[in-house]
């Protein structure tokens, strides 16, 4: 039984908007939490992270009251999606911002 439930974790992964991405999590202090920092920080790795992960898409985490992160994904061309980031263990996650190659 145990094995058909991790079978089954493993399809919904597969199954996911996020095949081929890169996931960025990017935790900052409150105080650095600003649109310009954090367009700082992503262009040194954007790029890298396409051909670090091999990878196609970036997402990250950006909650709707993170209003200056927003601003600067927006500015870089990430986008919102409404599709759920799938866990392994099935667990839904939103508020992920995407960016292709």
């Amino acid at each position: 039984m145990l094995y058909q439930g991790k079978a089954i974790a493993f399809l919904l992964r597969k199954l996911s908007y996020f095949n081929n991405c890169g996931l960025l999590r990017l935790d900052l202090r409150s105080d650095y939490e600003t649109k310009a920092n954090i367009i700082d920080i992503l262009k040194l790795i954007i790029d890298k992270t396409y051909r670090l992960f091999e990878c196609n898409m970036i997402a990250t985490k950006a909650l709707p009251i993170a209003s200056e992160r927003i601003k600067a994904l927006k500015e870089l061309d990430f986008s919102p999606t409404q599709n759920k980031l799938i866990g392994h263990d099935g667990t839904e996650y939103s508020s992920y911002y995407f960016k292709k190659r």
